[in-house]
């Protein structure tokens, strides 16, 4: 048996974001300086599910200047990424999410911005050692 390898959730998650919705701009760290709007996406855990599938857990952060552009976006991202799983044709496979916490309203009090923030897992295919797709 080969070692598995998870390909960095992360940066697969922002490159298919980044593809599928232009208009946002996707973060793995909050820039320096801060854009007005953004939606920051970082890893927060998740097991291994099987051999080849790993359970990464995810948190996604919107970033805005009101309340109503922070939700809007929030929901767009959700509902791009729970999308993910239909698009069987692109690798690496992704082959679930499933939210851990919906959509929910978490002030910035240290910026002054208006966040939403939520989490899922989201379940994705390795491969044999060096064969995973980098990004």
């Amino acid at each position: 048996m080969s070692a598995v390898v998870f390909p960095d959730i992360v940066a697969v998650l922002l490159d298919r974001l980044r593809a599928d919705v232009p208009s946002l701009t996707f973060v793995h760290e909050i820039p320096v300086p801060r854009p007005v709007t953004f939606v920051r996406i970082f890893r927060t855990g998740g097991p291994r599910l099987n051999l080849v599938v790993d359970g990464a857990q995810i948190t996604v952060e919107s970033w805005a200047p009101s309340v109503p552009l922070a939700s809007a976006n929030a929901q767009l991202v959700r509902a791009h990424l729970n999308a993910l799983p239909e698009q069987r044709t692109v690798t690496p496979n992704i082959y679930r999410v499933d939210e851990m916490a919906g959509p929910a309203e978490l002030p910035d009090l240290s910026s002054g911005s208006h966040r939403f923030t939520w989490s899922a897992i989201v379940a994705i295919r390795g491969g044999a050692g060096d064969t995973v797709a980098s990004h």
